[in-house]
């Protein structure tokens, strides 16, 4: 595991106390930039934080880490593989929102521009074209179900295809494939274009969690709770437009150009952390149509909000205390 460190030169007097190692999992990806933010500006080392980073290449490999106790947090969809380790016993649940669909904001498909020479405006234009998600238990595969079944087409309808997202931006590009589910693509290339958006179809919908282990679980909420307050800051700060100095390697893992997508799509970053149910509830009937769960299981059994509703009062106290701002 790799450290993340604080940012010193942020000018904030470290906490005397010794720091807790938190062991964080995710893939690197544009959208992380609040949580290498939020250590650059010392808001981790502030709430007595340190965090080790293990990066992964795919979603599907986080649920084994959380559920082994080797990792503490997980930045994950409500995948099959996370839901499947809670049904079975493991002492894991969301606990903090990250991405929720806003109409307007994201494309959640792209497509290369010869495969759609008179533009790409709707989901039924997928027939008969190479698509790619990164897993068929990702949340891209749930994302490409939800266009499909908007068109009245299925998953035989289309030739679908699996790879990473840093191989699907340069494979789209090349036009080695036709269209892809990733919702960060749309600069990467001037032969990329954005496709239909599942937010027209599920406006609110949130897309990406964070997840929390045994070892923040099983005590009081002051560890946790400190730890979404910093990355809610972060995201607030990214929001604002700062960026961090890692945004170069980010966007490449995520397959962009360093710039990354436009401001409006910050939008959809979580500044509360509230899971919505419903959403939770939506992937877990998914899964078990899909047949990927060991057993039917309710949204209740896995979202614990203590946690993001604690980090909102910390966040409201630290707001107070600085005379209306956050630093």
């Amino acid at each position: 595991m790799a450290c993340l460190a604080g940012a010193a030169a942020s000018g904030c007097k470290r906490d005397p106390r010794p720091l807790r190692r938190v062991r964080v999992t995710f893939l690197p990806h544009y959208i992380l930039a609040p949580v290498y933010l939020a250590s650059e500006l010392g808001f981790f080392e502030q709430a007595g934080i340190e965090l080790l980073v293990h990066e992964v290449a795919s979603a599907t490999q986080m649920a084994p880490l959380l559920a082994a106790g080797t990792v503490d947090v997980a930045f994950s969809g409500a995948i099959p593989s996370m839901l499947n380790a809670a049904a079975k016993g493991a002492r894991i649940r969301i606990v903090c929102a990250r991405e929720t669909a806003i109409p307007g904001c994201i494309h959640e498909v792209h497509g290369y521009r010869k495969s759609f020479p008179e533009g790409f405006h709707r989901a039924a234009e997928l027939r008969g074209k190479r698509i790619s998600v990164t897993a068929p238990t990702s949340l891209s595969a749930f994302l490409l179900d939800v266009l499909l079944e908007s068109a009245g087409l299925g998953a035989s309808d289309v030739h679908l295809l699996t790879m990473p997202l840093s191989e699907s931006a340069p494979a789209l590009a090349a036009g080695r494939i036709d269209a892809v589910l990733d919702r960060d693509m749309g600069l990467s290339s001037p032969d990329i274009i954005p496709g239909p958006s599942v937010a027209e179809l599920l406006p609110g919908f949130q897309y990406n969690f964070i997840l929390f282990g045994d070892a923040l679980l099983q005590n009081d909420v002051s560890a946790g709770a400190g730890f979404l307050a910093a990355y809610l800051r972060g995201v607030g700060e990214f929001r604002a437009g700062k960026k961090p100095r890692a945004l170069q390697q980010l966007a490449a893992g995520s397959g962009l150009a360093a710039a990354g997508p436009g401001p409006v799509c910050l939008d959809r970053l979580s500044e509360n952390g509230q899971v919505d149910r419903m959403s939770v509830q939506r992937v877990i009937d998914w899964s078990s149509r899909k047949k990927f769960l060991v057993r039917p299981i309710d949204a209740a059994e896995v979202i614990d909000g203590r946690f993001a509703e604690e980090a909102q009062r910390l966040n409201g106290a630290q707001h107070r205390l600085n005379g209306g701002q956050l630093p």
